[in-house]
């Protein structure tokens, strides 16, 4: 089964990760406090085309982000962490996409790619990950996807 995954320099995150990286972005724009600066928005809004099927020459099977993009993409990966811990009630992600196949009507395929709740904290959870290292190494972070 396909998905999506991250690494930075020689870090790769857990098994198909962000495969809900597309609704991590959605839950992004959907906070309170999403006001952010107009190329974090552009950025963001880009990764939303692509991920929504209608591409960008910069990009094919993956995309790049930069140190500075993923430190000003943090502070809203992670109110959308606690909004989904609070959510979910725990903070494990593996216990979180269990929560997932109990959600009434929930097609597995799509909570994997963004719908489920479960599936996006697995996401943020190790996106925050490989943003700390990016911060420290000032390394590229790429989300690849098969």
């Amino acid at each position: 089964m396909s998905g999506g995954y991250v690494s930075c320099g020689g870090f790769h995150g857990d098994d198909k990760s962000c495969s809900a990286f597309r609704g991590v972005l959605d839950q992004i724009v959907s906070l309170p406090s999403y006001n952010p600066d107009t190329d974090l928005q552009r950025f963001i809004e880009r990764l939303r085309s692509f991920l929504s099927g209608e591409g960008d020459a910069e990009w094919s099977d993956y995309l790049l982000i930069s140190p500075q993009q993923a430190i000003d993409l943090e502070p809203y990966l992670a109110e959308c962490s606690r909004s989904l811990v609070a959510d979910l009630g725990t903070e494990d992600p593996f216990e979180a996409i269990e929560k997932d196949k109990a959600v009434p009507g929930l097609d597995p395929i799509e909570a994997k790619w963004g719908k489920g709740k479960g599936w996006r904290l697995y996401c943020v959870t190790d996106l925050l990950r490989v943003i700390a290292l990016s911060r420290t190494t000032g390394e590229v972070i790429c989300i690849a996807f098969d």
